[in-house]
């Protein structure tokens, strides 16, 4: 069986030697390394594609847990790019790191696990991805969705609730009612300059054929 751990040693020495120092500033130097690694790692692979933002995108469907690592390098850029980013936890910094290794044996080695294949989240990859990344907001999103909707089913059989649902409806059919006249505005006055530069084209149309006549005479 291939060992792994080799085929990223030479490439890893940096992350281990700041590891071993064994303090907050040795591990966010190790993480930030881990980063750089896994940047080089990803451009050395050779994925088609323009920028590494799209590179990397195509590097996830090699990595056996692309979720886990997505979260890790999300903090991990936290580390290198938010100066005086400190972390809560102690063990978090090495935990990121591992799951850095782990992604780049992956990408290295070209795992290819059928379970993880199958799955519809990874075939549809370059779909879902946009989705993972905003979760926080999309996740805001349907929770305030979620409550409008509760409140509004709460109150809908109050006077307060109908009241409330009546001035809903009166402001949708007023926008719906502006939209239309909008339109109807936008689509005069296409028709009015449509129309205007036909009935030009023909006027210069007739005195070219006029002058055109009188010169032949």
């Amino acid at each position: 069986m291939i060992d792994k751990t080799k085929l990223i040693k030479s490439e890893w020495e940096e992350v281990d030697k700041y590891i071993k120092k064994d303090n907050s500033d040795g591990m966010k130097l190790a993480v930030i390394e881990a980063e750089n690694v896994f940047i080089r790692t990803v451009e050395a692979r050779g994925y088609k594609a323009k920028s590494i933002e799209e590179k990397i995108l195509l590097a996830l469907k090699e990595v056996s847990t692309p979720e886990t690592f997505l979260k890790s390098r999300e903090r991990a850029l936290l580390f290198k790019n938010k100066a005086g980013f400190e972390s809560d936890d102690p063990y978090e910094a090495r935990e990121i790191v591992d799951n850095y290794k782990k992604a780049i044996e992956d990408i290295l080695f070209g795992i290819i696990d059928e379970k993880k294949f199958q799955s519809l989240k990874i075939r549809f990859w370059r779909f879902y991805h946009p989705f993972f990344i905003n979760r926080k907001k999309i996740y805001r999103f349907l929770f305030w969705c979620a409550l409008l909707i509760l409140i509004m089913l709460f109150i809908a059989d109050t006077d307060l609730g109908k009241n409330l649902f009546d001035s809903i409806i009166d402001k949708i059919h007023l926008i719906i009612r502006v939209i239309l006249f909008v339109l109807f505005i936008a689509f005069t006055i296409l028709f009015f300059i449509t129309f205007s530069i036909i009935l030009l084209e023909s006027r210069s149309k007739k005195r070219y054929q006029k002058r055109n006549g009188a010169v032949d005479k």
